[in-house]
Parts: structure tokens; sequence; C-alpha cells
């Protein structure tokens, strides 16, 4: 329900209770004529008293109905709020992750291209229903994917892993990293490496197990 509902069922609430109110007065002023005489205005008055105690019961009980009904509602947007904000970064992360491998894959095979995709991601994010590029920094830019994509194949920093372009790494034959023996690391180790040490290890020829 609105919030224009729960305002509109309290504003009709508000009528009640003044009308209540006004009942209330009557039966007070009858009771204010009745005193001193008989048992039987003694009778009208503690009657007159009983329904206006009950008016007041009444009115506080509804009162406190549309206090529950607005907390709960506002619990129940909080609710929902956080889930949505759950959903919209699932579908960012994914979107972003599934340009990041596809340009990947464009320009690298195999495992190369799981490497390169997670040393892409950072520079993507979701904003405004689409993919966006972003600086070393963090910070939006005007470049397109396809911007992005003749940056990577043209930088020396991941010519390790592209395709057609490994002869140019430190890990290929005569490369700085040549005559280096070869290492590897699990998946796991190989996460938790900063972008230039993963760079780095991949041209020194390391290798990534799954272990």
């Amino acid at each position: 329900m609105a919030d224009e509902d729960y305002k509109a069922q309290y504003e009709a609430l508000a009528k009640k209770y003044e009308a209540a109110e006004r009942d209330v007065g009557a039966l007070r002023a009858q009771v204010e004529d009745l005193l001193g005489e008989t048992k039987r205005a003694k009778d009208a008055k503690r009657a007159a008293e009983k329904a206006a105690e009950d008016a007041a019961k009444k009115k506080a009980g509804e009162e406190g109905d549309y206090k529950a009904l607005l907390e709960s509602s506002e619990k129940e947007r909080a609710k929902l709020q956080e889930a949505l904000q759950g959903l919209q970064t699932t579908v960012a992360q994914k979107e972003t992750g599934s340009a990041a491998m596809k340009l990947a894959t464009k320009l690298a095979d195999g495992e190369n291209a799981e490497l390169l995709a997670q040393l892409i991601g950072p520079r993507l994010t979701y904003a405004d229903g689409s993919v966006k590029i972003t600086d070393g920094q963090g910070n939006l830019t005007v470049s397109s994917l396809a911007d992005l994509e003749k940056e990577v194949s043209g930088s020396a920093r991941y010519a390790a892993l592209l395709r057609g372009r490994q002869a140019s790494g430190g890990g290929a034959a005569g490369g700085s990293g040549g005559g280096a023996a070869e290492k590897s690391v699990s998946r796991a180790d190989f996460d938790k490496m900063g972008d230039k040490d993963r760079i780095s290890f991949v041209k020194g020829g390391g290798k990534v197990t799954n272990d």
C-alpha cells in the first residue's frame, strides 16, 4: 500500500476521532446537567463517563494501529530496497564480467583470455544500464569498448597474453624473462596478486594451476 493510501486512512480516522470527541463533549455536558439529581441521573452520568472512556480507548487503539502499519510499511520498504541493491550489484557484476571476457577472447586464447579478462575487469563499470569504461583511477571516461580493445591490443603491458604477440613478451626466448626457471602458482594465489605482479609473473614464464 502506498504512502498516499496510509495518509488517506489516517485522515479518515482523524475525522472519526473528531466526531467521537464531539460526542464525548455532549455526553459530558449532559452529565453536568444531571448532577445532583436522583440515582437515575447518577446512572446516566456513569454511562456517559463509560462511553467517554470507551471512545478514548478506541481512539488510542486506532492510532496505535496506524502507527504499527506505518512502521511495518517502512520495514518492508527497507527490505525491498536492500533486495533491489543486491540485484543491481549482481547485474553489474554479470554485465562487466561478460564484457571483459568477450573483449579478452577477441585478443587472447584459453587461459590467457581468462587472465586478460581479470586484468580488464577493473577498467569496466556498469552505469545507466550499460557497461562504461573507466581510467586507471576508476573515473568514468568517454571511451567505448572498441577504444579499450585498441588500447589493450597496442599495450606492451598485455603483450605476453595477446594472441600473436607473446613473442614480444618477457617470457619469450631472448626476452627479459628468458632463461628464468619456470614456476607455477595456484589460481587462488594468482588472484591475490596485483595487476603488475600478474603481468610480471606471466612475462616471466610463470604458469597458473587450478590446484
